[in-house]
């Protein structure tokens, strides 16, 4: 302080309206009310105790250059808060450049028509400028905020830029308006930040941006392009987001969950080369235009149930390591790999057969579209399981005929997709039977021409008989006993292998037509 020239109020007073600059001066509370000051004010590497502008009217610019401010800084009183207070204009430009800020500033409600800088400032305290109006071009780059900050229902009528600020506490800009180019280069939050109801008129960049915490962009309109590019979060939060241009969300990381439940896209939407250590939720969006996934990695569920595609669904290179809810969604167009989602579909692996069933449908006609079609034979084979367990009844006929289904149509032939299990099925059949023509081959009628009959039949012989039976071709020289049950077990075969003969050559015929 023994530096500083000491300067009075009414001293300060007298210098600004004389268009001095002052320098090297230790402030005294310096508080105008209900002035019009029409000379420039330059203020550089001073102290000001604390100031107070209230119902003044600045005509030329003003220009703090390494200032710090020991008290509170008002730079307009809020006709909310105090009824007689009336509203502080600067007219021109005002700048607040490498200036420190030891106590509150409140700029609630001021307006700035011109250019409005406070670069490479630092807030000890809380910085208020809610419903504060920046009519011209708005610099806030290197600034520290280093307690909280309030943008809350601020409005941003030309470039804003908050390049390289960083913000250690809480930062609310929620309500905020930017209506032209908004720059969050180099931005660290390093706690939650919120933009909840925020309106970006024009075009928005969160670029090299990290956030420990939350980010909140909740209930946000975004009338132009947005870039969220090489960006870190905590948490992403962009519930109830409308867009009504692209939206590219590239490069970035996020520790938690990302939730895009209930957006609304009218263009395209990319979330492109993105990790996801949490739950990605699209749960009940509306997307007019494509949604872009490509070569993203989900750590946890990533949830696109319920959600309205009207063209596609882009999930090129995407990588799924949990479980993935489509139920409901239903894309025009769907670009997914079967490798990427098979043992992930969430709705079997909760057992919501009904809903599986749904799924895998969407999934044939996806795979069919772009002729691949052991990838749609997988599908319909899977929907046909899911169609099996979905019908869970106690009645016994029912759970008979359930078993049935599952022993021929899914076990004997992959529901029409695998021909290789009728075969093997048809063996094993063939091999039972041989077992018990043998074990009863005393049981058997042999012609005397075909050898000695009195110890029954070899199992060569059984093995002959059940496949000869088994393709209904007969067998010649060998029968079964008429007064035997023998001969009902052979006729049972018989249909058995009529009836697999039939499902053998409609499951290859329909495997080679796919």
């Amino acid at each position: 302080m023994d530096e500083y020239t000491k300067i009075s109020a009414k001293q300060f007073i007298e210098d600004i309206k004389a268009g001095k600059k002052l320098e090297n001066c230790a402030i005294d509370e310096i508080h105008i009310n209900g002035e019009t000051i029409n000379r420039e004010i330059q203020i550089e590497n001073c102290t000001i105790a604390k100031l107070t502008l209230q119902n003044c009217i600045f005509k030329k610019s003003i220009a703090f250059s390494g200032v710090t401010f020991l008290g509170e800084v008002t730079l307009n009183f809020d006709k909310e808060e105090h009824k007689d207070a009336g509203q502080t204009i600067y007219e021109n430009e005002i700048s607040f450049l490498k200036c420190v800020f030891k106590e509150e500033l409140h700029g609630k409600s001021a307006i700035f028509e011109q250019y409005a800088a406070f670069d490479e400032s630092k807030f000890e305290k809380r910085a208020s400028f809610a419903k504060a109006h920046f009519i011209a071009k708005a610099s806030f780059a290197k600034v520290h905020f280093e307690s909280t900050c309030r943008f809350e229902a601020t409005r941003f009528d030309k470039l804003t830029s908050f390049e390289e600020s960083i913000f250690s506490d809480k930062a609310n800009f929620k309500k905020v308006y930017f209506y032209k180019t908004f720059l969050f280069r180099k931005v660290k939050f390093e706690k939650n930040v919120t933009f909840e109801n925020a309106t970006f008129t024009g075009f928005a960049r969160f670029e090299d941006m990290s956030c420990v915490g939350k980010f909140s962009l909740k209930k946000v309109t975004m009338d132009s392009k947005g870039y969220f590019h090489r960006v870190v979060l905590g948490e992403g939060i962009f519930r109830g987001l409308t867009a009504k241009d692209s939206q590219y969300f590239s490069w970035m990381e996020c520790g938690g969950d990302l939730d895009f439940s209930g957006i609304e896209a009218s263009a395209s939407f990319y979330i492109q080369e993105t990790k996801c250590a949490g739950q990605a939720i699209f749960k009940r969006s509306v997307f007019h235009h494509d949604l872009h996934l490509i070569g993203s990695s989900f750590g946890k569920r990533v949830d696109l149930g319920q959600t309205v595609f009207h063209m596609r669904l882009n999930c090129t290179e995407c990588t799924f390591n949990e479980d993935v809810v489509l139920y409901a969604s239903n894309p025009n167009i769907l670009l997914l790999k079967r490798e990427q989602i098979e043992g992930k579909i969430a709705s079997h692996r909760e057992e919501e057969f009904n809903k599986a069933k749904e799924v895998y449908v969407m999934l044939r006609r996806c795979f069919d579209y772009w002729g691949e079609h052991e990838n749609s034979e997988w599908a319909y084979y899977n929907f046909r399981k899911a169609e099996r367990k979905a019908h869970t009844s106690p009645n016994p006929i029912n759970k008979f005929k359930v078993f049935c289904n599952w022993l021929f149509f899914d076990l004997g032939c992959g529901y029409g997709t695998k021909p290789i299990n009728v075969t093997i099925l048809a063996s094993f059949l063939i091999l039972i039977f041989s077992s018990i023509f043998w074990s009863f081959g005393q049981f058997f009628v042999v012609d005397p021409s075909l050898g000695n009959t009195t110890g029954g039949i070899s199992f060569m012989q059984a093995l002959y008989i059940s496949s000869m039976n088994f393709v209904t071709l007969g067998t010649e020289g060998i029968s079964p006993s008429f007064d035997h049950w023998i001969k009902y077990l052979v006729a049972i075969e018989g249909f058995l292998g009529l009836f697999l003969m039939t499902v053998f050559v409609g499951t290859y015929t329909r495997k080679m037509a796919k």
